[in-house]
């Protein structure tokens, strides 16, 4: 399996342009404030995904919201969290599973839909406590044992990272020690 880190659901990228700066309120011309100098920038959203592995298993999530669709467990890295902070909490909202972070195993650019480009950064973890119940963005779990049992998976990226998982072409960078278990 080759290394892949560029996925697309669209065709094309539509972000929105605020009319508007939200510092000062002063008109923007050309994503620049002249009053204030803010800049506009169409950045990715930075998002992880957590590959939850447990005597070769890998959990994967319906999803509450559209794609209603299986998925692998994760989500945005919010401002003020360092994205292995992220994992844990993702992992624990979602699944009620506490974790161990084993390594870093790959980071994508995804452009989801017209709206929206994520960064996407994939830790493997192993489960090491908590109650499985699924929570936050999802309404069900299932634990699969091959890249078969994984139909109906809502991301491109998902469907790579569960095929390259069983397959075990997963290379890991490895995780600073201070994160590998939720302090």
């Amino acid at each position: 399996m080759k290394i892949k880190q560029f996925f697309s659901q669209t065709s094309h990228l539509a972000p929105i342009s605020f009319k508007y700066c939200p510092h000062c309120g002063k008109p923007l011309q050309h994503q620049k404030c002249p009053a204030c100098d803010y800049k506009q920038y169409f950045n990715p959203a930075p998002t992880v995904t957590v590959l939850v592995c447990k005597d070769g298993k890998l959990l994967i999530g319906k999803r509450k919201n559209e794609p209603q669709k299986w998925a692998i467990p994760g989500g945005f890295i919010s401002y003020d969290e360092c994205f292995l902070e992220t994992v844990h909490r993702e992992a624990f909202e979602e699944t009620g599973l506490q974790l161990a972070l084993r390594g870093i195993c790959n980071v994508m650019t995804s452009h989801v839909s017209p709206l929206v480009q994520t960064l996407v950064i994939t830790v493997l973890c192993d489960v090491i406590g908590g109650q499985e119940t699924p929570s936050d963005d999802l309404t069900e779990l299932k634990w699969i044992r091959s890249y078969d049992e994984a139909t109906d998976i809502a991301f491109k990226t998902d469907d790579y990272l569960i095929c390259a998982y069983f397959d075990n072409k997963l290379p890991l960078f490895p995780i600073d020690e201070r994160f590998i278990r939720h302090r």
